[in-house]
């Protein structure tokens, strides 16, 4: 399934050594004795299975080889490096007013990631509507939203809304990334799609 270069790069971009045992339509993939993944081709499909303690599940399904190998690559870097930290999550229990939001994204996150009140493209944008509520949601640059929290109130929102811009920058930087790693540039609708929006 996967060729040497292939094998080689996502060494290179994960930081470290994969166990990976590969047979024909099949590869198995190690992270510790109680965990393995399996990812099979059947037919002109992809799918990846977690196995623990003897239990299968179906975790993805791909539809192309192309859309495997980069689904796989951000996959495997995610789950065999550092996962994505949200450290300062904790200091967004207590806000109540878009203000002490504003000034904790301050210190606390990239102000190129996100936008409060003012929805603006390839950011992740809060919004609070006349009736108090909040909604959470990427802007696409054809202005397409794509809805991450809907209608819903603080504190709890803004919590929510500081981990998304992280999780958006770490991804954003994870997919760049590859782009150069794997010499794999990328589309902005794949972009969003390995976003998982």
């Amino acid at each position: 399934m996967f060729n040497r270069d292939y094998l080689e790069k996502l060494k290179q971009y994960v930081g470290k050594d994969i166990q990976l045992v590969e047979s024909d339509n099949e590869v198995h993939i190690y992270l510790d004795s109680e965990i393995q993944y399996f990812l099979r081709k059947k037919e002109q499909k992809y799918i990846l299975y977690v196995s623990e303690r003897g239990k299968e599940t179906e975790e993805k399904r791909y539809t192309s080889e192309v859309d495997m190998k980069r689904n796989f690559a951000l996959w495997v870097k995610s789950n065999f490096s550092e996962n994505i930290k949200y450290p300062f999550s904790g200091k967004f229990r207590e806000v109540t007013s878009v203000e002490e939001l504003r000034i904790l994204m301050q210190q606390y996150a990239d102000e190129k990631m996100y936008s409060i009140n003012d929805p603006k493209e390839e950011k992740i944008n809060i919004l609070k509507s006349e009736d108090g509520q909040y909604s959470i949601f990427f802007l696409d640059k054809n202005g397409k939203k794509y809805i991450l929290e809907q209608e819903t109130e603080n504190p709890f929102v803004f919590k929510r809304f500081y981990n998304e811009v992280t999780y958006y920058g770490e991804t954003m930087r994870q997919i760049r990334e590859y782009e150069e790693v794997f010499e794999d540039k990328l589309e902005d609708d794949v972009k969003i799609q390995l976003l998982g929006y």
